[in-house]
């Protein structure tokens, strides 16, 4: 399958964008840096350029299988930056005929209704945002929400929970990873919100839920 992957030189998108082709995809990525990328491979494609031109945005999806955004807020400041660039991502989806599966990025505080504490309170209202976008797409959507990504090594396993909390607080940047992929390439999460956190038995087989 080809991936079309958002926010690849960020911690979580680096490992999406590592996982995908060890596992036998290719690989399309939008960036504006593209010397910021950690891996080289014939079976990755480079498009220059920033999540917020639609036109961008549009070629990197391009005829891709699946589509998965692992961008981030770059800041704790009120901001719509990442709500708009994953709604140009959710547009590019929902504009072929054939919508490609998308998984994206969120935050577990988008399963409470009050806000989150200060400094993370516009963050987490942008992962609200993005969630609402989602819902409303009709797109064969997937939000892996984490409570924190830590920046270790993998497991090779992770605990995911349908449209709640996962049990663990955290999950190493590369479980999350595993999982953003996973959730392309089944059907087990579509149009949910998944919580997802550190298995736990960290032998456990990879998507193996409590």
């Amino acid at each position: 399958m080809e991936i079309a992957v958002f926010g690849a030189t960020g911690r979580t998108g680096s490992a999406v964008l590592e996982h995908a082709i060890a596992r036998g995809h290719r690989v399309r990525v939008l960036v504006r840096t593209p010397s910021k990328l950690t891996t080289r491979s014939p079976d990755l494609e480079v498009i220059p350029g920033d999540a917020f031109d639609t036109a961008a945005v549009a070629r990197a999806v391009g005829d891709a299988g699946a589509v998965v955004s692992a961008m981030g807020a770059a800041g704790l400041e009120p901001t719509t930056d990442l709500s708009a660039m994953t709604g140009n991502v959710i547009t590019a989806v929902s504009a072929r005929a054939d919508a490609p599966r998308l998984s994206v990025v969120l935050n577990d505080r988008v399963f409470h209704s009050e806000d989150a504490a200060p400094p993370y309170t516009h963050i987490v209202r942008e992962h609200k945002r993005n969630l609402e976008s989602l819902r409303a797409s009709g797109t064969s959507w997937v939000g892996a929400c984490p409570a924190y990504i830590r920046d270790e090594d993998g497991t090779g396993g992770y605990e995911a929970v349908i449209d709640a909390p996962a049990h663990a607080r955290s999950i190493s940047r590369f479980d999350l990873a595993d999982f953003l992929i996973d959730a392309v390439e089944t059907d087990a999460f579509v149009g949910h919100a998944v919580g997802v956190g550190a298995s736990p038995d960290a032998g456990a087989e990879r998507g193996e839920k409590p």
